[in-house]
């Protein structure tokens, strides 16, 4: 705080806590908590993170744990101890609580100790996740009070933790501003990297946004916190208590059964409000572009922008920069795994909307999982980073030939090679998440475990098999994402303002990559040589450079090149770039030489001093041998402990005291006992340390020495490892850009595996890919549903193109696959363009750049929206955003209001579509408005294809082929009855379905001419084949519907119909007839 604010901060404490003497940790805490006050702070006291009033009661509600008390003042002059509420979590298990907190939306702000104390100088067990990075200093000065900050404020878009987050998925934290008719819009994942920028304009930049928001499925989005700058829809959101809390007694608390041992609810309104939801609020000052973009420069280390494609993109670098700013508050400090970004613009890939995505269900099924899903299919993936990047292949798919048919390639290598696909899959599985794995490492000694250094060891480990298995196979150029991963060429690491991969002036000069095996080989052997002084820390290794960091590559020697000008050898390194796979073996083997076998979880859980004592295994961060220094207080410590054990008989037979011992207390230590009786015999260098009723207690200088010598070796032990994984992660870091680089190879290597094992499991085949707007599929099936299915699933054919057969009507009964087929032709069509072969026995497709949906049926309750109103917004934004290359799936429009109204709008959108210079795109259009099949007489490019069905016995059966013609029924009346409706229900609606038809008779559909078709004047001739209109007969409403109540027939009529003769008796007869005598008499008939 600065001083004025910490005045004001002081003077709200007298206002609130007026004639109080409030407590120093309290005043702490106020303190911490002001600097957050949306978020739930976490205080470290002793054992627990404590969280303290409205704080304490929002953690006792959600986690259910218990809301108890601590005094956190006195009355001054008085002695009347104030109490506050508190509710504390265990530190051991912190992170599942703060996974459950921040998973309910909230954010979480964690303050520890920074200083020790006596006790935790000598606390030896394992910190905390949150805690662990952390060296504390001693206390100074007068001030006695614990200092604590907050090292970390935990929002669903930051969190980096591995136990926090799904493998499988990214973690996004979005960034977006919207001003002037333009958008910003930026995202990363702190947990693997990866950093993105694109900006909208035009017309459609709203629509653009929010379907990039839809497929990025970002965990939290920064906004402005002015309205204006914001896209509606994305509103900051707070929570708060809905009943507030007491906290209860020790004594109340017995009284209740365990399950109301929480907490005192109480009927009173409590205004506490903390920031929740995935839309977060972020100053306006955050997103000005001067600092935004002073902010990237900084981050990236560069004097310009333009070699990232940013600097003609304002709003990109507004959006971008505020996320910087918010992932280094929240991380407190500098985020070092962000070191590039790339800029993209909207037509790199296929544009898909919400409601596409949704409705093709690409990644969730209808129950919110991947169960059912596109991505449940096509996951076939080992690795977690796989998982991910495949999973942004679906959701992005390609619009370039070239970068298409180099992914099909890559594909059929591995489902034409069945033994290179085997291998790579199984060697794959030991690999893990190498790119999470490595960008901890990279964010340093607070965020990297001992663990992560295991797992990249084991993951180095199996890069050896991977890289015989796959010869002389590389992937495809420009599918390896190296954004922040590629490296300094040799020339511009001499300079001390040099180029970074984009061509940008570099401040501090990044790494060089190195991957053939001689450089391996030869940083194998100077990072040996590099650890082999004793003094590991010594000033002349402190300034050495890491591993990959040096003037030159790791293992490479300086050439005449390295004269070059940096900007040419730059453009060298990029044109000769291979894409072999690095197997990092020089990193390998020091890993392997500096982290033990099965290192512990946390650093100083270590067991050093008491491996290998009683069968206790190992359990060591640092490998013997080393790390000297460590080697050096493990050897002394135990020579000293030996001493100790030693000395009693040694002593014993020394003086002759046949039962004098030697022992141990947390009190006063190392001890020598000896019973009153052997008073006279105590020799003279004995110090007397304390005395009993049945003896003295001594100690000598040389077992205070060794005393000393075993005591301070585990904080000694505990300070020397964390020095030393720090600088284990500095080393790993050095070479970061390569690690990356080989985990995000590895992950492409595993999506191309994927789709082919995929590919072989399910018979696809390999799409032909044009340039054009042909869509040929021959025996197409859905990927999903075909998987679902106990039977064999029924292939159908579509052929379409812009010339000829731009839209297909399809008719046909419910239930009998229309939507099915919609789905799959755009499923198809979209695995074709991430590079997937196709469920199909062949596939000719020409690019698609839109693919757009409108399935289904659903409300907007929140915003006030019907099903008739939401289909028609979702319909007009199809018509206003397609392109001739576009894709157009419509189910059943007009549906949702009366009949005529409904068939009027899905003919004039068919017309719009078909005749509409700027469309004319390829549409596939279901309905059951058997009507328009008529407008295959007057639109020369629609076609009529209908799914065929039969009825035998009386029942319908589904044939579930797509056959050319029009429906001339629906069969409603029979899905009802396999749907179970009643029997007496099914009989009334066929009874009142015939006498509708037999009143009214077919007649032709309108013959208004439509906009731009001059063919439409003429009018159309009426039909009486299938497909044609029904007419009206007899009364009619105003808007010309027939009314269905003056069809209904009497109660006499209906209780003849209801009359099975077959059962009755003749006297059951004789009265039903007296009935209906009476029924006609009364005019009921």
């Amino acid at each position: 705080m600065t001083p004025a604010e910490r005045r004001a901060f002081e003077r709200q404490l007298q206002q609130e806590f007026p004639g109080l003497e409030l407590h120093a940790w309290y005043r702490q805490y106020r303190s911490l908590k002001a600097a957050h006050p949306d978020a739930i702070l976490l205080y470290r006291l002793g054992d627990f993170y404590e969280t303290f009033d409205d704080d304490a009661k929002l953690v006792a509600d959600l986690l259910e744990v218990t809301l108890t008390y601590k005094e956190f003042a006195s009355q001054k002059g008085r002695d009347q101890k104030q109490r506050c509420p508190m509710a504390g979590i265990p530190y051991h298990a912190v992170e599942g609580y703060v996974a459950r907190l921040v998973g309910a939306g909230y954010r979480v702000a964690i303050a520890e100790q920074i200083t020790e104390t006596p006790s935790s100088r000598t606390d030896t067990r394992p910190r905390s996740i949150f805690a662990a990075g952390i060296e504390q200093t001693s206390l100074t000065g007068s001030n006695r009070m614990v200092e604590r900050k907050v090292v970390r404020v935990i929002t669903p878009g930051t969190i980096i933790e591995s136990g926090m987050i799904p493998a499988e998925r990214n973690n996004y934290l979005a960034a977006l501003i919207a001003d002037h008719g333009r958008i910003g819009l930026a995202y990363a994942d702190l947990s693997t990297g990866e950093f993105a920028a694109v900006e909208f304009s035009g017309e459609r930049a709203a629509q653009q946004a929010q379907g990039e928001l839809t497929r990025l499925n970002a965990a939290e989005i920064l906004v402005p916190d002015r309205a204006d700058l914001r896209l509606p829809g994305l509103e900051p959101s707070s929570a708060r208590l809905e009943q507030d809390l007491e906290f209860l007694t020790r004594e109340e608390r017995e009284l209740l059964l365990p399950g109301e041992r929480v907490a005192r609810r109480v009927e009173r309104e409590n205004n506490a409000r903390w920031a929740h939801g995935r839309v977060t609020a972020w100053p306006e000052r955050r997103w000005d572009l001067r600092n935004a973009h002073d902010t990237l420069l900084h981050q990236f280390g560069v004097r310009s922008l333009a070699g990232f494609g940013l600097e003609d993109r304002p709003l990109a670098i507004r959006a971008a920069g505020a996320i910087v700013q918010y992932a280094r508050e929240t991380q407190q400090g500098v985020v070092a795994n962000l070191r590039s970004i790339r800029a993209y613009t909207p037509g790199d890939a296929m544009f898909l909307d919400p409601q596409t995505q949704r409705n093709l269900e690409l990644l969730e099924g209808a129950s919110g999982t991947t169960r059912g899903s596109l991505i449940g299919v096509l996951d076939q993936t080992r690795t977690p980073m796989g998982a991910r990047l495949l999973r942004r292949w679906v959701s992005q798919p390609l619009c370039d030939l070239t970068r298409l048919h180099a992914r099909h390639d890559a594909v059929e290598r591995f489902v034409t090679d069945a033994i290179l696909r085997a291998s790579v899959r199984e060697t794959l599985r030991r690999v893990g998440d190498m790119e999470r794995v490595v960008n901890r490492i990279i964010q340093g000694v607070g965020v990297a475990t001992p663990r992560d250094m295991a797992r990249l060891r084991d993951a180095l480990r199996a890069l050896p098999e991977l890289v015989a298995a796959l010869g002389d196979w590389t992937p495809p150029p420009g599918e390896i994402d190296l954004t922040g991963v590629r490296t300094l060429p040799p020339s511009a690491a001499t300079d001390p303002v040099s180029l970074t991969e984009n061509g940008n002036e570099r401040i501090e000069p990044n790494q060089t990559s190195a991957v053939s095996l001689r450089a391996q080989r030869e940083a194998r052997r100077r990072v040996s040589a590099r650890y082999a002084d004793e003094d590991l820390f010594g000033e002349e290794e402190q300034n050495a450079p890491p591993v990959g960091s040096s003037n030159h590559a790791v293992g490479t020697q300086p050439s005449a090149d390295d004269e070059a000008s940096p900007v040419t050898a730059f453009v060298d390194d990029q044109a000769t770039e291979t894409l072999a796979l690095d197997p990092c073996a020089d990193m390998l083997a020091f890993l392997e030489t500096a982290i033990d076998d099965e290192p512990p979880a946390l650093l100083g859980a270590s067991n050093y001093l008491r491996a290998g004592e009683n069968g206790e295994p190992p359990r060591r961060v640092i490998r013997p041998g080393f790390e000297p220094e460590i080697d050096q207080v493990v050897a002394a410590s135990r020579d000293a402990q030996r001493w100790i054990s030693e000395l009693e008989p040694k002593e014993r037979e020394r003086t002759g005291i046949k039962s004098l011992r030697v022992d141990y207390n947390r009190v006063f230590g190392y001890y020598i006992e000896v019973p009153k009786t052997y008073a006279d015999q105590v020799p003279k260098h004995y110090i007397r340390k304390q005395t009993l009723t049945t003896g003295e207690r001594y100690f000598t200088d040389e077992l205070k020495r060794y005393e000393e010598i075993v005591e301070q070796a585990q904080q000694r032990l505990i300070d020397l490892e964390r020095r030393a994984f720090a600088r284990i992660c500095d080393v790993v870091t050095g070479a970061g850009a390569r690690l990356l680089r080989t985990a995000r190879m590895i992950a492409t290597i595993d999506v191309f595996a994927a789709l082919a094992e995929a590919a072989v499991r399910g018979r696809y085949v390999r799409p032909e890919l044009y340039d054009d707007t042909r869509l040929r599929i021959v025996g197409g099936r859905h990927p999903v549903v075909e998987q679902t299915l106990d039977e064999t699933f029924v292939p159908n054919d579509i052929e379409m193109d812009t010339e000829t057969r731009q839209i297909c009507l399809i008719t046909g009964p419910n239930m009998s696959g229309k939507s099915t087929v919609l789905r799959q032709v755009a499923l198809i069509a979209l695995m074709a363009q991430i590079g997937s072969f196709v469920p199909a026995d062949a596939a000719e497709i020409g690019l698609v750049d839109r693919i757009f949906t409108r399935i289904g049926a659903q409300d907007d309750i929140a915003t006030g929206r019907s099903t008739f109103m939401v289909e028609m917004t979702e319909t007009a934004a199809l018509l206003a955003q397609s392109t001739r290359r576009s894709l157009i799936i419509l189910d059943e429009v007009g549906r949702g209001t009366s009949t005529y109204d409904g068939m009027a709008i899905a003919q004039a959108v068919i017309e719009y579509i078909h005749n509409e210079p700027r469309l004319g795109c390829r549409t596939l259009f279901a309905t059951h408005y058997h009507e328009l099949t008529d407008l295959e007489r007057t639109l020369p490019r629609l076609k009529n294809y209908h799914m065929a069905a039969t009825e035998q016995d009386g029942r319908v059966v589904f044939l579930h082929e797509l056959r050319p013609g029009g429906a001339d029924r629906s069969y409603g009346i029979h899905v009802a009855e396999l749907a179970g409706i009643p029997q007496s229900v099914i009989r009334r609606a066929s009874e009142l379905l015939a006498e509708l038809e037999r009143r009214a008779p077919r007649s032709a559909p309108p013959t208004v001419p439509a906009r731009g078709d001059d063919r439409r004047s003429a009018g159309r001739a009426s039909s009486s084949g299938a497909g044609a209109a029904r007419g009206e007969q007899g009364r009619t409403l105003p808007d010309g519907q027939l009314s269905l109540f003056d069809l209904a027939p009497g109660p006499v009529i209906e209780m003849l119909r209801r009359i099975d003769i077959n059962q009755l008796t003749p006297l059951e007869a004789l009265n039903k007839l007296h009935e209906l005598q009476k029924l006609a008499r009364a005019g009921g008939g």
